[in-house]
């Protein structure tokens, strides 16, 4: 079982930051400001502004701002090595992916984030942050960080159809994975070398994963065997 604190949940609405080009009019430099130039003593609109009498510059620099309208909070990855290091990030409607320090219940807090973040924060924009009440998340797990662990593999990694192989050496778990849905829904995964393994995947005893691999590379053998008396 492990226990994490978040500042919110799914389904939640949240404020967010997005970056945007910096944009703003000037005053045309061709006909300079006129709207309008003489040509072999013809006078026409200006071919640069548009009879406007400004253009419009875009900036290399990206200012960062606040969407107008709050997202739901969809679901939230987890990943966790132990009670005080843990990461969590919230996937927002619209494909937003953002940590816990640019999703905000209040929108003054997320303005006062967009001055940090600009570098423009002074005594005007200085805004107190309200308080954003957490979320504890309490996740049943088989495993632990620590825990050791077989596993099987793709004796061929590039290959899915490859037939599994047993690490004949217990690993640690170095991380654990969640995706997190509702307080009774998520999906947990283990990192176990470069491997991430469901629940069903990590295995307690040399044993368990043998019968595992043996069972699934069955299956794999009987569904090509299908395949050709096709």
């Amino acid at each position: 079982m492990i226990k994490v604190f978040s500042k919110f949940k799914p389904g939640d609405k949240v404020y967010t930051l997005i970056q945007e080009p910096i944009e703003k009019n000037c005053r045309c430099d061709l006909c300079e400001g006129e709207g309008k130039i003489v040509h072999r003593d013809v006078t026409m609109k200006c071919p640069k502004c548009k009879g406007y009498s400004e253009v419009k510059f875009v900036s290399n620099f990206r200012c960062w701002v606040v969407l107008e309208t709050p997202l739901p909070i969809t679901s939230i990855n987890l990943k966790y090595c132990s009670d005080n290091n843990y990461t969590i990030r919230y996937n927002l409607l619209g494909g937003y992916k953002r940590s816990q320090d640019n999703v905000f219940l209040n929108k003054e807090n997320a303005i006062a984030r967009c001055n940090e973040l600009n570098g423009s924060l002074n005594e005007n924009d200085c805004i107190l942050p309200k308080m954003e009440l957490g979320h504890v998340f309490i996740l049943e797990t088989k495993y632990n960080v620590g825990d050791y662990v077989y596993i099987n593999v793709r004796r061929v990694p590039q290959n899915p159809n490859s037939k599994l192989t047993t690490l004949d050496k217990a690993e640690r778990i170095s991380e654990i994975r969640a995706t997190i849905h509702s307080e009774d829904n998520y999906e947990v995964r283990y990192k176990v070398l470069k491997y991430n393994r469901r629940e069903g995947g990590v295995f307690s005893t040399l044993e368990a994963a043998v019968r595992c691999r043996l069972k699934q590379n069955k299956q794999s053998s009987d569904s090509e065997d299908n395949a050709e008396d096709e």
